[in-house]
């Protein structure tokens, strides 16, 4: 059995740069309805089943594809601070 590589190795970081103030962006962040309508790559669309914004929260949806495809995912929120706005 191999050994997981460690978290460093294993993180996707994205950024990008928004007009818009910190709090706007935290406030769309972490607004569930907010988030749906935009998450994803262009043409995708989202249905969120679960999305608990908070330190072990979990945020479970399907990313709908263009061509019909249906994505799962779930996520772990690790860390949830204002601070670093």
């Amino acid at each position: 059995m191999s050994t997981p590589a460690p978290s460093s190795e294993r993180e996707i970081v994205n950024s990008r740069f928004i007009p818009a103030s910190p709090e706007l962006i935290f406030q769309a962040l972490r607004d569930p309805a907010c988030l749906a309508r935009w998450w994803g790559p262009k043409g995708f669309r989202n249905t969120f089943h679960e999305f608990d914004f908070k330190a072990g929260g979990v945020w479970r949806y399907e990313m709908h594809g263009p061509d019909g495809a249906d994505y799962s995912n779930r996520s772990v929120f690790e860390e949830v601070s204002r601070s670093a706005w």
